[in-house]
């Protein structure tokens, strides 16, 4: 999920040319950007303070399948308008899921272990990171630009199994 959440602000810089050439908007393709990182930003509290409360593995699940329906709104986007609404829902699905990998992380390891595992999340990041623009490029080139969403939708199937597969380790706390 970690690495999902990283490569989704990443990889749409290699394809805005193909986007804005799709969509004849070159104008507002900063937006395409943008809109997923307020909406990340916006998120991520959020997702924290409702993992508390409704437990955090179940709040990765719901980040996962809103980033998943904004991947597909994304792909399907006709307008610039409809690819930045996409973007919103994406990142309302992206910050939960950079904010429950470290909550489930001190859910589920020891704190004597967390500093090895906060350095392997750490490595997934750097490795989004330069992984995006590259497959973004990639993607677009030969795929199309849209591909670079729909991308998204087997990895989030990957990340459910693996989350389903973790034990449930607390409780979630009652208000």
């Amino acid at each position: 999920p970690m690495f999902l959440g990283v490569v989704d602000q990443t990889i749409v810089a290699t394809a805005l040319p193909s986007i804005a050439g799709a969509l004849g908007s070159v104008e507002g393709m900063s937006w395409v950007v943008i809109s997923y990182l307020v909406a990340t930003t916006v998120a991520a509290p959020v997702y924290g303070r409702i993992g508390d409360l409704l437990g955090r593995r179940r709040m990765m699940v719901v980040a996962l399948v809103i980033s998943a329906v904004g991947s597909a709104i994304c792909a399907a986007a006709g307008t610039l308008g409809m690819l930045v609404v996409g973007r919103v829902v994406q990142g309302l699905g992206g910050g939960g899921l950079m904010t429950m990998c470290n909550s489930l992380l001190g859910e589920a390891i020891e704190p004597r272990d967390r500093p090895r595992y906060q350095g392997y999340l750490s490595t997934v990041g750097v490795s989004a990171n330069a992984f995006g623009p590259l497959a973004g490029g990639l993607i677009a080139d030969h795929v199309g630009w849209r591909g670079i969403f729909l991308v998204n939708l087997p990895l989030v199937v990957v990340a459910l199994v693996l989350v389903l597969r973790l034990p449930v380790l607390s409780a979630p706390r009652r208000p």
